[in-house]
């Protein structure tokens, strides 16, 4: 029903930022006009957004596992959000062996998530502040580790046991879904997701740390076993 609804919500938010931007273009003589017409395209933005992060949660989508090269996944995941750390100089940094090679995953998905955890640091440092994404081979545990870490002030401890709950923000403008997406995404890739803050060895910041297997056929085997689970629990109710 959540999805239904969004989806009917995005269809009349297109035509209102049309008309919108008309107004702002057509209003050029009349600057405080032109000024509420730009704070509408700015707001019906804001309102698309939270619409296509409730899309994204109501319907996942399903993960299709194809061979992706983390060093390219993860530059791809800091061009998106080069500009926006440019306007607010903030530094983002890349701890990135040569060895990471390609694994398999669904890299939308995963890009996805770490674009969510990039944008949630953004959110979280003042002017000066440094990003750190960084990927780690596991071979002991044929895992792949992903972290984003920030030099903000951290989260607090009354807040950490909420933050992937969906809807939980300390944002005004927050929509308290994109750590609940990124669990989800995570979840879809058998993998797990933890915070710390601060970070092992610091006294403030936060950092995110990613596991994904990196053996396929770990990954269908995984997801056999919870279809089975599935189908038991069906067939028994």
């Amino acid at each position: 029903m959540a999805a239904g609804v969004a989806h009917e919500i995005r269809n009349p938010l297109s035509s209102i930022r049309g008309f919108a931007q008309f107004l702002q273009n057509a209003l050029k003589d009349k600057p405080q006009e032109q000024e509420y017409a730009r704070t509408m395209v700015v707001e019906v933005d804001r309102i698309n957004r939270v619409v296509t992060d409730l899309l994204t949660f109501a319907r996942p989508s399903a993960v299709e596992l194809t061979p992706a090269d983390v060093t390219e996944l993860v530059e791809h995941s800091i061009r998106l959000v080069q500009a926006d750390a440019k306007a607010h100089h903030v530094a983002i940094q890349r701890d990135l062996p040569a060895d990471l090679g390609a694994i398999p995953l669904d890299a939308n998905q995963m890009t996805q998530a770490l674009l969510n955890l990039l944008l949630n640091a953004l959110q979280a440092v003042n002017a000066g502040g440094v990003i750190v994404i960084g990927a780690r081979r596991v071979p002991t545990e044929s895992r792949l580790g992903f972290w984003v870490e920030d030099n903000g002030p951290g989260i607090p401890r009354a807040h950490k046991d909420k933050i992937f709950e969906p809807f939980f923000t300390t944002r005004e403008k927050g929509t308290g879904l994109g750590l609940a997406i990124v669990h989800q995404i995570v979840e879809n890739h058998n993998g797990e997701i933890w915070m710390e803050s601060p970070p092992s060895g610091k006294n403030h910041g936060c950092r995110f740390i990613i596991r994904i297997p990196t053996d396929a056929g770990a990954n269908a085997q995984k997801k056999g076993k919870k279809r089975s689970h599935a189908t038991q629990n069906s067939s028994s109710g």
